[in-house]
Order: C-alpha cells, then structure tokens, then sequence
C-alpha cells in the first residue's frame, strides 16, 4: 500500500510515535521498579519469580541445582523418591511454579514451599503439583469473594490484615487470596462508597464478605468539570453510562454506544456504513447552525470519533443542565460529556483481554424488480401517457434475456473483530494503565472496510505527601474506505443490465445500448469498484497535570493538553465504460489534507474546609486554547507512465486549493458549593469565555448559574420512613453559551474575486477586482440558553430501588439565522452567484421542554441468582418562538423534485414538513367529474389527472393581499399545503436488564423512539417511475383499473398529477420503533479450570436481533441532514445484524 502521507508530516508523526513509545516504555520501567521495589521485602508467591532457563535431557537432581543457582532456593527430598536417571526437558522463560508444575507432570513428583525451602514429595494421587506456605508470620493462607449489595463482585476492593500492613486488592471478579499470620487473624475491607468492614478469619480457608452501601454518605463519586462530587451532594441534572455496559458492543464509536443509556440523550445514526458516525442531541434541539455536545476526554476537549478505544472507558458523565455545565460556559449549551480512562490501581500487575469477532448481515433491504416486472411497469406507464414504448421492452414476448438482481450483486454479509490488551498496576507512589487495541469492520456493501490502530498510557506518580504528577497519552490511527458511489445507484440501474462484459476494454462492465434501452445511467458495480477512495486520520494527544497541595484543603492542579489530528484523504477513479453507454477515458486523482492542532492549559485553584456541619468547596481557574487548522486539496487528471499521482498528470489539468484558520478562547472561571449538616446544599458557577469567533463589541460573555439541594432524607421526620435510603430535591437555572457551527469571521466583511470581471477605459481592456461576498456583522454574539431544571432524586429499600426524575425548560435565545439582504443593499436584481451571502445575525428563539426519568433496580435472590433492571425515558416538545420578522425558513431537500420538505415557522418544531394532505386516490371517471366541476377553471388538480391518482385535501385559498384563509375553494393551490409532520421525537427510551446464574450471565438492551415522523423520501424512487430508474416490488402494489386500490397511485409517464413529484402525506410515516439493540449471553468457567488466570468469560452476542417498526424505510433510526432539514430519508448504507463471539481473559 502506497504512503500518500507528505514527507514533513510523516517526519513528525514517526517523531510524535517515537516519543509515545519512548515515555511508554519508561513509565512502564519505572513502575516496575517501584513495585519490584515494595514487594522486594515481602515474601513472593514462586508463580510471581520469573525464570529463564533452559535444559535439555538433564536429570532431575541436575536441574534441582540450575534452579537453586537462579533463585536461590533450597531443594530438600528423599534422594529414593527421586528417579536420578530420568531426563527432563524444561525451557523458556516462565515463572518458578509453573516450572514445577511442568517438573511435576513429567516427573510424577509434588513441590511444598516453606519460606526458602522446596520440600519435594512422591505424588499418591490427584493432587496439586505446587503448594506454598512462607512463614515469616504468615502462616494461614484465606481465599475469598468481596460482594455488592446485590452480589457482584466488587473489583478494587482492599482486604487488609488488621494491624499490619499485610493486603491485597481484590480481582475483577471481586475476588481475592491473602496469607495471614494465623487462623484467627482479622480481615478489615473498605471500599468506596461502602461501609468498612472487619471480619474475623476463625479459621475459615474461605470467605465471601458482602458489603454494605455508606447510606448515611452516599460516596458514590461523579466527575463533574475540572473535579469531582459525592452524587449525594448534586444539585445539578447529571446522567452516567457504566463502561460495563459498553465495552463489549460492536460498534466502532462511543457515540453510538451510549444510544439508549441515558435520560433526555437522543442519539442517531447517519447510516450504517463501517466507521460511520453518529448525532447526540441533549435535551433536544436548540440551535439550527450545530447542537453536538462538548466532550470533555480526561481532561481536553476533543470529540472521541471513531477512533476511540471504549475498552479505555472508565466513567461517562453527561451533563445537562445549565448547574451541571455552566463551568464549561459557551461551550456547554448542547450538555457536556465528560469521559475519564482508566488508570492504575495499587496492587500486582495484572493484564486483561478483550476479543470479539463476528459476521454481519444487512437489514431492510428492498427487492428490486426484475426484468419481466420492470418491463410489464414501464409499458403501462408509456401507453398510459400515450407514448411509444422503450423499444427493448415492447414486446413483451422478446425481452431481454438478462434480469440482474443489483441487490444481491452489491451487497453480502460482512465482518468484524475486536482486540484490546491492558496491563495495569501500581504501588503506594505510582501507578500506570496501557493499553493497545485492534478493530476492523468489512461492510455488506461491496468495496467498504474500516480500521483502527490505538494506543494509550497513563500514569500517576506522587512526590512526597503533596505533589502529584501524570499524564494520558494516546495515539490513534484510523482508515476507511468508504462508498464510492451513491447509495441510489442499485435503484437506477436496469435489471437488464448485465454485471459483466469482457468485451468492454474499459473495466470489463457491462453496458446495454442507451437508445435501445433509454438508459443512461451506470453501472452500479464499476461505481464503486472503479473508485479507490481512502481516509486516513493520524491522532496524537493527551495531557499532562502537576497537582500540588499547599495546605490541607488547599491545592492548585495545571494541566496542559494537545490534540494532533491529520487527515490524509485520497480518491483515484479509473477510466470507465458502463451502464447505458457512460464513456470516461480519463482517469483523475484527488487529494485532500487537513491538520488539526488544538492546544490546552488551564490552571486550577480549589479550596474544601470543614467547619462543623458547613462544608466549603471553592474552585477557580483560568483557561486557554488555541486551535490551528489547516487544509488544503489537489486534484489532477490524464495520466502518464502509469503514475497516479498529481506529478504524472496533465499539468493543465491540476487544481489546487488551500486556507488555514486560528481560534482562540480565554476563559476564567469559578464554582462554589456550600452544604449545610449534608442536608441543604447551594451550588454556584460563573464562566466568562472571550472567542476569536467575535468582533471587540461581543468578543466576552459571561454564563452563570445556581442551583440548591434538599436532602429531605435528612431531616428528623424521615426517620420514620425507614424504607427510604435517600430523598433528595433540586432545583436550578443558568446560561450557557453556543457558537457551534458557526462561520468564521462573521464580524469582518468579505471579498471574492469570483465573477468580478470588468471593463475599463476606451479599450474595454478586462480586469479581475474584487466583490462583496459577505457583509460583517460587528453585533454577532453567542446563542444564548436559559435552563431551568427540576429533579428529585429518590432511593428505597437499602438502594436497591432508585428513581430519578427532571423536568425542564430550554430557552435558547439569541438564535443565528441567516437574514435577507434588504433591498437597499443594492444586490437582489443581480445573479444569485454575484449576490453576497445572507449575513448571520441574532434574531430568533427556540424552546425545548420536557420530562425525563430513570428507574432501577438490583437483587440478589439467593447466592446462585441475582438480576438487575434498568429503564429511562424523556419526553421533549420542541418550539420555534421567534424568528426574524416571522419569516419561514424553507429547507430539505428530497428525491421527488418539486418543492422543499421542511419549513420552520413560529409555533411549530424546527424543520417540520410541510406539504399536501392526500385524501385518498381517484377511483373513477365519475369521481374525477365531480371534482372537476367543483374548480372555479375545471380542473380540481390538473387536466391530465385521471383515475388512479391522488386526490388532495382542499383547505383554503390566498385572498387578494396573499394572505392564507381556511375555506376550500374547489382547486389545489399552492393554498393547499399545511404542516404535515414533526421529524423531532417526543419520547426516547432504553431498557436494560440482566441476570446471573451461578456462572451465566445475560443481558438484554432495547432501544427506541414514539411519536416521530420519518420523511420517506426514497419511496418516490421506489414506488413510481423517475425518469430511467428501477423501482422495487414495492410498484407492483400500483393502482391499476383491474386492481383498483386507494394507498398506492398509477405509474404513468411524466407523473401529470404529481402523485410522485408532491410533497405530500404520502411520505410521511411513522418512525416509531422499538428495537432489540443487543442481548449478550455470558459464561465465566470456573477457577478450578483457569487455573493461573484470575478469570476467563466466555460469550456470544446478537446486535440489532429485532425491529418492531410500522416504517416502509430502510430503516427509522437512520437521521441526515441539518436541524431544519431532519427526518428526511433518502436512502443510504442499510444497519446490520451483527452476530459476534467473544472472550474477556483476566490474569
């Protein structure tokens, strides 16, 4: 595969790659030291000695020497159970007790270890090769499971020895292995946000301990911006993701995995191509220039994509509310998504291993006509127009002998794999977490892959009692191949068209001749496959923080991150003959490159003070980042030599283009929480965000807000109600700020040479000068959203039980639309290519109210049987409040032509559709009459509509002024349209549920949305006739005199009526659906059969297993297109069942 990367950057990539490695390799070293170096005084396990050693055909006693001389450990035996002339073969790098253990099995011998001795015994039967014992005090050996209240494991807990510092950490299982001093020694367990707990050992060799939640705190912690909070102690609206829930989807970005898994967060997809995206609207749309939340990854601001690791994942935090987000300032207006990866923990090395892999299959695909049908749909539509049939298929008893299925041909099942490797450790001063993974999907559409390379390392080191120092590194790389061609294209090719001609010198594709057949498409297969397009995306980043505590409670924290993201697309298409006679000779090459470097420091102070029963907790900061970005494109054409890039091509062919930008935001900022006896709690934010986006007028704004708490439960009164473990009430209102998707340099006016031809003088000599492209805007500023918010929060039954529930209204104003030019600016008589664009100005408001709640529940039945439920819904109604005079804004476009799908009007959702209401179809001639005789010029609709077509609701006229009133007139005038649908849903909901049986584990995670409209846009394609397309099945449903229906009109030639070419009711479909997402069937084997591993789990899993869906579409998730122009479907790359197998190894 060729480097189309430029010399200078892969300079600095290979550079950049060279020093991640280099501070990988030693923060790996230097944990390793610190650890050898804690554990050099304790005594080690003989499986975590490691050894190198290697012999072959060596009597046992010899090899009992080699290992002393290595270890230093003294071999005591019975020189009569031992066969001094048998050989062994041992080799390799290993670890002492695995070397035993192999000794044993060819020896039929068995090893006791006391301290330094290895005491060597005859085996008598089934029983374990290598048993320890290491004295030094430590005489009783206890094994055990540390328990949640429901009766998982929980990992990271610490088991400690009372009295001593004799411990360990419990495994990803919650499990553990600790040698004490004696039978009776005591086990002292804490864990974060459970009460500590002291077992007495009694001479038990097992122990399963179950914790209890810290109720009276509630420590669970959520990160929040730039620190963390009890839960207990929020007053904002704040949702989390477990990362459990997640890390084992099949689907290349985070985006999408969190579909479903939070209240008020709406996610689609675009489509279902490999490594495609996704939209996230939080709390629903508020803006129609860009609604993407801010993502916040350890620390920086930078949007995970598709190059994500999400086995990376340990916490996601999605903020809401303007209480929760308003630190974040101008950023925030969309909700913020703050995500933390994972890093080390004090304890042993341990290393994990994650693997799927799987096929998939495409959903929802139509089938397309074959020959006989097509030939059968466009004869009725020629004499039905009174046109002379396509002169291939008239006569129906010679017709072409070929009939491709298109589908078939481009489409199949695909693949994909999953491969994540960490290691993860730690000591009192330091820790570290690497890892590395591997993904890669092959697409069911013909020519489309997507892979990804990623690496990450982090550490932490602490320098004395009150510095701390570390870092997130990350380095991603990522390359798709996308569809080359358009998603149409199976629909428009003939079923008469042959896949192959090996006469065609030209690919080899088959073509019909383009009269015969009057088709003048393509080939839907050489579109593609004569296309090389790949997109390569370099990622290089992370952070590094120094934390130093001045003083108990008082601590300054600065960070400083970069982002480096380069971007290497590539596009070649070969020469070309196919389809209906497309001849293209030349072949063209196009290269697009874009680099993105995004610079982060900040600077925090915070203060946290105990006084009695108020607690303070003060923060401020200071922010600065800068961004600099640069493209550029190059394209060129008619090759030489057979080189395909732009050097070997026609130089009058080549075009070049390029423009680089700089953005910068300087911030302050500053929180207060204040509590008063855990019960009443006060929550203050302030941000001022100054953006290089805006002229001196409105460069700053300030974005504040408040918030309080009551802890009801907290009060005396409650305690009565004893089957409540919590009760809390909040309530708060903010502003925060939005300039997403905003233009550049609005404030300053614009020039372009482009059409500026002119003459001067008596010699009318030409001259290029300069226009007018936009005009500035000093005044621009931020939209504005006011949040108000709502919650109670409630838990029962020792937490078991917890509810949480948030109502909230979202004002934003201030909107950017783009306005009109008046006609004093001189510039509306003139071209549209000549007119300077509409400026962006501030002028409308949108409101987004609505409910949300979340409900779970966890029990555990007995030891073998625990089961967990969880559920959330929101419900959203979306309002356009003001505009600019009240003017509309009309947008959307769609397959069938005429007119525009959306409008957005005062009183109504953004971007609703906007169109004819069909009535049912004409019947007769006798109907048609009647009609016709109610239309002031005799014809209701059109002269031409006949039987068959749509008939068209009548609901008012234009009077004299233009002005819309609601009573029928007899005809369908442009009076006629109305609103026909909302594209914005009004609920979104997940459900999931998962139980445990002794060693099985099951999972199950439904996903959908009620109450939305889905624009089918492509039914215009596929029911009826456009110009030389195919259709499917679908357009056997037609009307017809001999098949009279009243859901599907006639197919007739150039559509008279415009039952096809309307914007109507008739595309409109309900996109409700209630979709089984994935469920996940798990097997963890027993310890017994792992042995060496600390767990190995076992599972299989199917996505998107079942739709329930009235939609015709290919699917109802799907969702292109800006805020005004939503819901409209127009095809695209089909979802896919994914079914995968995969293994989750711990050791």
């Amino acid at each position: 595969m060729k480097n189309h990367l430029p010399n200078g950057l892969l300079r600095e990539v290979i550079k950049m790659s060279r020093i991640l490695f280099c501070v990988i390799f030693m923060q790996t070293f230097t944990a390793s030291l610190l650890i050898a170096a804690e554990s050099k005084a304790q005594a080690k396990s003989l499986y975590e000695i490691d050894v190198d050693i290697s012999l072959v055909r060596a009597s046992i006693p010899e090899t009992f020497n080699q290992i002393e001389v290595i270890t230093g450990f003294n071999f005591s035996y019975n020189s009569e159970i031992v066969n001094k002339d048998q050989k062994i073969f041992v080799g390799g790098k290993t670890n002492l007790g695995k070397l035993l253990e192999d000794i044993s099995r060819q020896s039929n011998l068995k090893f006791k270890r006391v301290d330094e001795n290895i005491h060597v015994y005859k085996k008598t039967g089934e029983e374990k090769p290598v048993e320890e014992r290491i004295k030094r005090a430590l005489e009783f050996e206890v094994s055990g499971q540390i328990l949640d209240e429901n009766g998982d494991g929980l990992p990271g807990a610490t088991v400690l020895e009372k009295g001593t510092t004799n411990g360990t950490v419990t495994d990803s299982g919650g499990n553990f292995i600790l040698s004490v001093s004696n039978e009776n020694a005591t086990l002292f367990i804490s864990f974060v946000g459970y009460e500590e707990k002291e077992v007495a050992v009694s001479g038990r060799s097992r122990i399963n301990i179950s914790m209890v939640p810290d109720i009276a705190s509630l420590q669970e912690i959520v990160v929040v911006g730039y620190g963390t909070q009890k839960k207990s102690d929020l007053t904002g609206s704040v949702s989390s993701v477990k990362p459990e829930e997640i890390q084992d989807l099949a689907v290349p970005s985070l985006d999408q995995a969190i579909q479903g898994r939070a209240a008020g967060v709406f996610v689609s997809r675009n489509n279902g191509a490999p490594g495609s995206g996704a939209e996230i609207f939080i709390r629903g749309a508020g803006s129609i220039q860009g609604t993407d939340p801010l993502w916040i990854i350890d620390g920086v601001r930078t949007a995970p994509g598709v190059n994500f690791n999400m086995n990376d994942v340990k916490t996601i935090e999605i903020l809401k509310d303007a209480s929760a987000a308003a630190i974040y300032g101008s950023a925030a207006a969309n909700g913020v998504i703050i995500v933390t990866t994972k890093r080390g923990e004090e304890g042993t090395t341990k290393v994990s291993f994650n693997s799927y892999a799987g096929v998939s299959s495409p959903l929802g695909l139509p089938d397309p006509l074959n020959t006989e049908q097509y030939a059968e749909i466009k004869n009725e539509a020629y004499d039905l127009a009174g046109e002379p049939r396509i002169p291939a298929y008239a006569d129906p008893d010679n017709l072409p002998t070929v009939s491709t299925d298109w589908i078939d041909e481009l489409y199949g099942n695909g693949t994909i794999q999953n491969y994540d490797l960490s290691v993860t450790g730690g000591s009192v001063t330091s820790n570290f977490f690497i890892s590395g993974s591997y993904f890669k999907e092959e697409g069911t559409y013909v020519g489309t892959d997507f892979e990804r390379y990623s690496l990450r390392a982090n550490s932490d080191f602490k320098i004395g009692k009150r510095i701390k120092v570390g870092e997130s590194l990350f380095l991603n790389y990522s390359d798709r191949d996308p569809m080359n061609s358009s998603s149409r294209d199976w629909i428009r090719a003939t079923p008469a068209l042959p896949v192959f001609n090996p006469d065609n010198r030209f690919g080899g594709f088959g073509t019909v001749d383009r009269l015969e057949y009057q088709y003048e498409g393509g080939n839907p297969l050489a579109s593609e496959l004569r296309t090389e397009e790949s997109n390569k995306n370099y990622r290089v980043g992370g952070n590094v923080y120094l934390d130093i505590e001045i003083i108990d409670g008082l601590s300054v924290r600065t960070n400083l991150g970069a982002n480096f993201s380069f971007k290497n697309d590539r596009t070649f298409t070969n020469t070309y003959l196919g389809g209906g006679g497309v001849l293209i000779t030349s072949a063209s090459v196009l290269q697009e490159y874009d680099e993105n470097i995004r610079l982060l420091g900040n600077s925090v102070i915070s203060y946290d003070k105990q006084i009695n029963k108020h607690q303070f907790k003060i923060l401020a900061g200071y922010e600065a980042i800068k961004t600099n970005i640069e493209r550029y494109s190059a394209s060129g054409a008619n090759f030489t030599g057979g080189l395909d890039v732009i050097d070997g091509s026609d130089p009058d062919s080549r075009n070049a283009t390029g423009r680089n930008f700089t953005d910068r935001i300087l911030s302050q900022f500053g929180r207060i929480n204040y509590s008063y006896n855990d019960t009443y709690l006060f929550t203050v934010n302030i941000r001022r965000d100054g953006s290089s986006f805006f002229g001196e007028e409105e460069r700053y704004g300030v974005f504040p807000s408040a918030s309080v708490g009551w802890r009801i439960i907290n009060e005396s009164f409650m305690d009565q109600f004893a089957f409540l473990s919590d009760l809390k009430l909040r309530a708060s209102y903010g502003i925060l700020g939005n300039s997403s998707g905003l233009d550049r340099y609005l404030y300053e006016a614009s020039y372009t040479n482009s059409g500026t031809l002119y003459t001067f003088g008596d010699g009318q000599n030409i001259a290029t000068g300069l226009r007018p492209s936009r005009f500035a805007n000093q005044a621009i500023k931020w939209e504005e959203i006011e949040t108000y918010n709502l919650g109670l929060d409630i838990a029962l039954l020792e937490s078991k039980l917890n509810f949480t529930v948030d109502y909230y209204v979202k004002n934003t104003n201030d909107l950017l639309l783009s306005v009109g030019l008046p006609p004093s600016a001189g510039y509306l008589q003139q071209a549209w290519y000549n007119r300077p664009l509409n400026p962006i100005v501030n002028v409308g408001q949108i409101q987004n109210k609505g409910l949300e709640m979340a409900l779970s529940f966890r029990e555990r039945v007995n030891d073998n049987f625990s089961f967990n439920v969880s559920a959330n819904a929101s419900y959203n109604e979306n309002e356009v409040t003001k505009l600019n005079e009240d003017e509309r804004i009309v947008s959307g476009r769609w397959d069938g032509g005429n007119g525009n799908v959306s409008v957005t009007e005062v009183g109504r959702p953004l971007g609703s559709f906007y169109g004819f209401i069909v009535d049912g179809i004409i019947q007769s001639d006798a109907e048609l009459a009647a009609l016709n005789n109610g239309a002031p010029d005799g014809a209701y609709i059109n002269r031409n509509t006949g039987p068959g077509d749509f008939r068209y609701r009548d609901i008012g006229r234009f009077d004299e002024n233009g002005d819309f009133v609601a009573e029928p007139d007899g005809e369908i005038t442009g009076a006629d349209r109305t609103f026909i649908g909302n594209p914005w849903p009004k609920w979104v909901y997940g459900l999931n549920a998962g139980a445990k049986f002794k060693n099985f584990d099951l999972a199950l995670f439904f996903q959908g949305v009620q109450g939305v409209d889905r624009f089918n846009s492509f039914k215009s394609i596929t029911h009826n006739l456009e110009s030389d397309y195919s259709m499917t099945t679908d357009a056997l449903n037609r009307w017809t005199a001999e098949s009279p229906n009243n859901e599907q009109p006639r197919i007739i030639l150039n559509d008279p009526n415009g039952n096809r070419a309307r914007v109507s009711s008739y595309y409109v479909e309900d996109g409700s659906y209630l979709r089984l997402k994935n469920v996940q069937l798990g097997y963890t084997l027993p310890n017994t059969l792992v042995q060496g591993l600390t767990s190995l789990r076992l599972y299989g899993s199917i996505q998107n297993l079942l739709t329930i869906t009235g939609y015709e579409g290919f699917d109802p998730e799907f969702d292109r297109g800006g805020n005004a122009d939503k819901g409209i479907d127009r095809g695209g790359y089909p979802q896919s069942r994914i079914y995968t197998l995969g293994l989750q190894l711990d050791f």
